[in-house]
This record gives structure tokens, sequence and C-alpha cells, in this order.
């Protein structure tokens, strides 16, 4: 609340006065108010140069390193067409490649039928399912022959599956191997219906044999296939492999023995 006792008597200005004295008291606290902010200004200008002099040093630092002065860099105009890469003995410049035709991937099949028959001859009684190079295992279960199940194990052979199917079938149904064709044949007096939803066992799909309206059912290829997982002298190879041998792609050799799962 302002108090004023100016023009009482005489019309003399006291309030101007009173206030003119008390700046000249603040006068002393004003200088050091600006001496501070100067200060202050003055310190974070010191320390912007601490920090650009740290910067510096750290530049100096790395270029007393003398592999700075070794490195390359590469820039590749068209990084989709080509890749370079740099050693430090690279020599400095620009070098420019003219691609008449771009490469492609390489694709090298081999011969079909490279695996073996079943079996040697036309006699399959010590031939076990487990044992037999069928593209797929056969699964231990049943299948169906003419609404008849016939049930199947890994251990038998695939002589004793053939009499399984004539026994279900009352004879009707009679199944032989042809080592030549390197097929399975079923025949029957009549029209053969093979399968059935309930069927556990594969062994119709791996031997290829499918309903075709007619009494003689063979599978619709070659059995024999590469065991891929057993060891070369036991990957049912139609041509035998030498006991050890080594070949090459692309200039790197590879080394197998025929005992082992593997090529190194």
């Amino acid at each position: 609340m302002a108090f004023t006792v100016s023009g009482l008597a005489s019309g003399f200005d006291w309030e101007s006065i009173v206030n003119q004295l008390t700046e000249v008291e603040r006068a002393p606290q004003a200088r050091l108010r600006s001496q501070q902010t100067t200060l202050q200004e003055r310190n974070n200008v010191l320390g912007s140069i601490k920090t650009q002099m740290s910067v510096l040093q750290n530049r100096i630092k790395t270029l007393k390193e003398g592999a700075v002065f070794e490195s390359r860099s590469v820039n590749v105009s068209n990084a989709s067409a080509a890749s370079a890469t740099v050693t430090k003995d690279t020599p400095l410049g620009s070098y420019v490649f003219s691609v008449t035709q771009a490469a492609k991937a390489a694709v090298l099949n081999g011969a079909a039928d490279i695996g073996s028959r079943l079996n040697a001859t036309n006699d399959v009684s010590a031939l076990a399912l487990s044992d037999a190079a069928f593209r797929t295992p056969v699964t231990a279960g049943t299948f169906t022959v003419n609404g008849r199940q016939v049930a199947v194990a890994t251990g038998d052979t695939l002589q004793g599956v053939f009499d399984k199917i004539s026994t279900a079938t009352s004879g009707a149904v009679t199944a032989t191997y042809d080592s030549t064709a390197d097929q399975i044949r079923l025949t029957g007096g009549s029209e053969i219906i093979l399968g059935s939803a309930t069927d556990t066992s594969n062994f119709l799909q791996v031997a290829k044999l499918s309903n075709n309206g007619t009494g003689t059912i063979q599978s619709a290829t070659t059995l024999g296939s590469v065991r891929t997982s057993r060891e070369l002298a036991a990957s049912n190879l139609s041509t035998a492999l030498n006991a050890t041998g080594e070949f090459k792609i692309n200039g790197v050799s590879f080394a197998y023995d025929s005992d082992r799962k593997s090529v190194v």
C-alpha cells in the first residue's frame, strides 16, 4: 500500500526522494547480480571450451595411432549389382567394372533312380520291412484289402506281409515282388479294393499301391531309394562306392569313407 505525504504544505515530492534513496542503497546488490550473471556466462563458455578441447584431444589421440592411416573404405555405386571389400593394402583409386551378364544361381540335378532295388531277386522272404530301402519307413499297424484288415509289424518280412494278405482275403488276393521292375504286384480274380479310414499302417502308401478298378494293382513307380541316414556302404546306392575316395565341387575337395554317414 503506497504512503504519500507529498504536497501537504509545500507540495514537496517526498515519495520520489524516498524511491531514489532506496535505489541508491540497492545499487551494490544490483552490481553483484550483474557480476554473477557475467561470471555464469563465462563459466558456460569455459565449459564449452573444455568439451571442445576434450574432443580435439581424442581426435589427436586417434591420429597418433598408425592404423588410421592404413584404413580403407569402399563405396559401390550400385550395391544391388555388386559388392566389394578392401584391406589396408588396397591401392587408392576408382575402379570401373562393366558387367555384360549377371551370374545366376546354379542347380545341378543328379540322375534319376540312383537307388538300388528293394531286393536283388523276387524272393523277399528274408527282407525285413525295417531293412527295406523304401523311401518312407513302414509303420506298424493295419491296412485293408477287400475289406479285410492285415496287421503288420516292422519286424515282418515283405514275404510275410504278402502271406498275411493272402490269408486275410482267403486267397482271393495274392502279392508278389518283381525285382526287375522293382515293384509289388497284387493279383485277384475280381476288382481289388485297397484302404480304409481305419487303417493305421502306411504300408499301401509306402508300397505305392492304389485302387485302379481292376483285379491287378502294382506299384506306381520303383520302390528302392537311397537311405541318407545310413552309412554310405549301406545307403542302397545303385552303384557301389569305393571304400574311400575324394571328389571336388567348385574346386573344394570332399573325402568320404563308405563306413561313415557323412562326407568331410
